[in-house]
């Protein structure tokens, strides 16, 4: 994850959007994408998972986003591994 440590250390605002994109991205891959990781923004699933939890971890408890949760991304990596 050395290559995203920017990402996960920017400012809080910035890290909430990316962590967004990085849903919206998933749901791409698994509706309209065609399972194509060129559609994630992290190229692969692997990558891409672990940057949005990373993401998600990177937040106080007080201030985790309340439209995902971190259950929410294992379950978008276990979709996204599926065949």
């Amino acid at each position: 994850m050395e290559k995203y440590e920017e990402i996960i250390e920017s400012n809080p605002r910035h890290r909430y959007m990316m962590l967004d994109r990085l849903r919206c991205d998933c749901e791409y891959y698994l509706n309209y994408g065609n399972r194509n990781e060129k559609v994630l923004w992290a190229q692969n699933v692997e990558d891409h998972i672990n940057l949005m939890i990373n993401l998600y971890d990177s937040f106080p408890e007080s201030d985790k986003p309340q439209w995902i949760t971190k259950e929410q991304i294992i379950e978008y990596g276990k979709k996204l591994k599926q065949q």
